[in-house]
């Protein structure tokens, strides 16, 4: 919760960190014709984070308020050779002022500086304090020595702070080059023919600035929305987007949208879990009270005050909280890897600085303080109004009785009730939550995914550019079709459920310009890919050899495409262009494709056009491979590598897994909450029956003159157990249902965390309520048995 949702970022002041945005009611396409970033779309209209390279030019010398602006953009999956192995890292690219605004200072070296952001400048970068411990030894070691990104030599002049790892949560970051690096190191960011530090309409830089200590972020907000619309084309017109400042002391959050309601939902969970142990512990303690009475009543009796009594309850009840959070902190310390290896797997590897602080042991601190005193207040209040001279009767260690009546329990069992309930919401959570992760497993994903092995390619720059590329990836292709257990394999740019989307809009014959299912995904795949994967041709033809040498671009469409675009008419023949009128190349549909699962198993399948990669060689860049074998796809891992090395030994080899091993990562956060849920669930339900077990013990052991003189009246022990376990149960099937409506509120709430899974799920509420009420039966049922066993002559000769 901490490193996610609230930690600041290690900077100067992080406070007066502000991050801008636009937000508009539909896609500003007068202005913007291309992005790269964070976009959020909804409802309520569009929230994009991006800018571009003019706009951030303006923006610096508005007359707003804020200063020190900076601007940034991630360099994935970049390229490094020259230090070790070739292997692939996460970069960013920064504008000169980068790190004095953050108000960073080298660890060693020093930092990128605005003369190294310039045009013709020398190559240069600063690395991650990580990056240069495990490449070289450590970080005064790697300053002065060279490195090849993307296949261009840099210098590295510095090495980042210790606890910097970028302004991304949840992304480490490598190495840090200046913006000016970009046409080096990702040329194919910016459109054929175009520069992206010219380009009004393309977005690609995420902005911050700083505010003065006491200002508000929307007071400077209409000066630089003028500033910005500044930098908009001539003919942008009316209807512009409108700029937005928020502070951003936590950097820019892109995992919070993913696992911030998740991670707040557990926690909501842990602290029910607290409530059901303090409520456990309470009734322990009002046990221990009533057996210390006499104890009391002495203290009291020989001149201490009824405020140090309460003191002294309270002062026990505290450190026996304290003791309890000293050994939570201890287990979650040993535990945080295990989370942090749980959580879900993205576009990038999910890197958290995870680790107990100050800030930690003070949350813990104030919570254990505050639970000892929850759960010290009750007994302590009833020390208040001890009857001393009843108290004073009893004998050593002896219990007070009532005779003739059962004695009234009252408290006990409301904190029964209370237990029983909570137990109630987290056992439903529990199904819900594993019958949603059993749901996700058994949806039809419209391929085999079985038996079919994938790896990543990155080419980098290594002089593979477009046309090369396209020869590089057809040897692959023939070096792994020719392996012993290969059956098929396939090229392509998004692989199966990873997580990834690529999408445009699509212009078809009928379509409206406008209409937001005009907007489909796209996927560059190479002829057998289709066939590889297991997705079948319901209509017309797949693609053959000979469209590859043709000229006329050629496109397969699937299921959901065809009922969208073409709901009147045969979609084979038909001509279909990118944007929203006939503009640049024409792409004739020659097949039908079966729907298939694209980027997630969840939600309904997207419109979607599969392209050959070979006709559109200016967007070909990382590619992925699809190897369907014959047996097992793992025992193929070695033999790929060496046919892939054969071709270039250059050419890194990453992601390499079965396709089932894939779909089981984007389903860990979905695993996480199941486990999770149903260790607590499992954990409140103990504690509840070991807490109803005490007070059916306790009651049991209090009104042994009562029932001894029942049976000797002729009372059966059957009838006495019998109205034993009524006065036991009833708490828990009051629990139980209160807990069910709870439960039934609670999972509307977090409908969007559980599929194919009603909150109203009549099974999963049925087995929630049946263990819950015979787990409270077992507990009741174990202590009342006693009474099988009751010495009658024993029971009434007690004074």
């Amino acid at each position: 919760m901490d490193a996610v949702l609230s930690r600041s970022l290690p900077v100067q002041e992080p406070e007066q960190l502000v991050l801008l945005s636009w937000s508009a009611q539909d896609w500003p396409k007068r202005v913007l014709r291309g992005s790269m970033g964070h976009v959020d779309q909804g409802d309520g209209g569009i929230r994009g984070y991006t800018f571009s390279y003019p706009a951030f030019e303006r923006l610096q010398f508005a007359q707003s308020g804020l200063t020190d602006f900076f601007a940034f953009q991630t360099l994935e999956k970049a390229i490094v050779t020259g230090v070790g192995d070739s292997h692939v890292v996460q970069g960013q690219l920064i504008s000169g002022n980068y790190f004095q605004a953050l108000g960073l200072h080298a660890e060693a070296g020093r930092t990128i500086v605005p003369s190294d952001d310039q045009a013709g400048a020398a190559p240069v970068v600063v690395i991650g304090h990580r990056y240069g411990v495990n490449r070289f030894g450590g970080a005064i070691k790697a300053v002065g020595q060279s490195i090849d990104v993307n296949g261009v030599p840099f210098q590295i002049v510095g090495v980042a702070p210790r606890d910097f790892s970028g302004l991304t949560v949840g992304q480490s970051t490598d190495l840090f080059l200046p913006l000016s690096s970009q046409p080096l190191v990702a040329p194919a960011w910016a459109p054929p023919g175009r520069s992206l530090f010219l380009d009004q309409t393309f977005w690609w830089l995420y902005i911050m600035a700083r505010q003065g200590p006491r200002a508000s972020a929307e007071l400077p907000q209409a000066k630089l929305t003028s500033a910005w619309r500044s930098s908009f084309p001539a003919e942008a017109g009316t209807g512009l987007p409108q700029l937005r400042v928020a502070p951003a002391p936590q950097g820019l959050k892109l995992l919070q949208p993913i696992i911030g309601l998740p991670l707040s939902l557990l926690m909501c969970l842990v602290l029910v879990l607290m409530v059901v142990a303090c409520a456990n512990i309470v009734n322990l303690l009002l046990a221990r009270w009533v057996a210390r009475q006499k104890e009391m009543a002495t203290r009291l009796a020989i001149g201490a005050s009824r405020g140090r009594l309460i003191r002294q309850l309270l002062t026990e009840s505290i450190v026996l909280a304290c003791l309890a959070g000293v050994l939570g902190t201890a287990v979650a310390y040993w535990s945080i890897g295990f989370l942090v290896a749980m959580l879900p797997r993205l576009d990038w590897p999910i890197t958290l600085d995870v680790h107990v602080d100050g800030r930690v042991l003070g949350f813990n601190f104030a919570l254990a303080l505050g639970s000892g005193l929850l759960i010290g207040v009750l007994p302590a209040l009833r020390s208040s109004c001890l009857d001393l001279t009843p108290a004073l009767k009893l004998g050593t260690g002896e219990m007070p009785l009532r005779t003739g009546t059962a004695p009234k329990m009252r408290s006990a069992r409301l904190l029964i009730a209370a237990q029983m309930c909570v137990s109630m919401v987290l056992l439903a959570a529990m199904g819900l939550f594993v019958q949603s992760l059993r749901k996700l497993h058994d949806v039809d994903v419209g391929f085999q995914k079985n038996k079919l092995l994938l790896f990543t390619v990155e080419p980098g720059q290594f002089d593979h550019r477009q046309a090369r590329l396209v020869g590089v990836y057809e040897r692959i292709l023939e070096a792994v079709k020719w392996l012993p257990g290969v059956r098929a394999v396939s090229l392509s740019e998004i692989r199966p459920l990873s997580m990834s989307a690529v999408g445009q809009r699509l212009f078809a014959p009928g379509s409206v310009e406008g209409q937001s299912e005009n907007t489909t995904f796209y996927n560059l795949v190479s002829e057998q890919f289709l066939p590889t994967v297991g997705i079948p041709i319901v209509e017309g033809r797949g693609f053959e050899r000979a469209d590859s040498a043709s000229k006329s671009k050629v496109a397969i469409i699937n299921e959901e495409a065809r009922r969208r675009f073409f709901p009147k008419i045969e979609p084979v023949g038909q001509q279909v262009y990118f944007g929203s009128g006939p503009e640049g190349d024409a792409m004739t549909i020659v097949g039908v494709a079966g729907n298939a699962k694209y980027n997630r198993l969840t939600g309904p399948t997207p419109p979607t056009i599969y392209l050959l990669y070979n006709q559109h060689q200016e967007e070909i860049g990382t590619m992925n491979a699809e190897v369907r074998a014959a047996g097992n796809p793992i025992s193929l891992i070695p033999d790929v590598r060496r046919a892939v090395a054969a071709v270039d030994p250059n050419l890194p080899v990453t992601n390499m897994e079965t396709q089932v091993q894939q779909i089981d990562e984007t389903l860990m956060l979905e695993r996480l909450m199941a486990k999770l849920s149903a260790a607590f669930g499992a954990v409140a339900l103990l504690l509840s029956a070991t807490g109803l077990f005490s007070v059916v013990a306790y009651s049991v052991s209090r009104r042994q003159k009562e029932l001894g003189i029942r049976m000797a009246l002729g009372a059966s022990s059957g009838s006495l157990m019998r109205s034993v376990l009524r006065q036991a149960m009833l708490p828990v099937l009051w629990g139980a249902l209160v807990g069910l409506g709870l439960a039934v509120l609670i999972g509307s709430v977090a409908r969007g965390l559980v599929y194919g899974v009603s909150p109203t799920d009549t099974t999963v509420l049925s087995m929630a309520t049946a263990v819950l009420v015979l787990t409270g039966l077992l507990a009741a049922v174990i202590p009342a048995a006693r009474l099988h066993r009751l010495d009658v002559v024993g029971a009434l000769r007690e004074e």
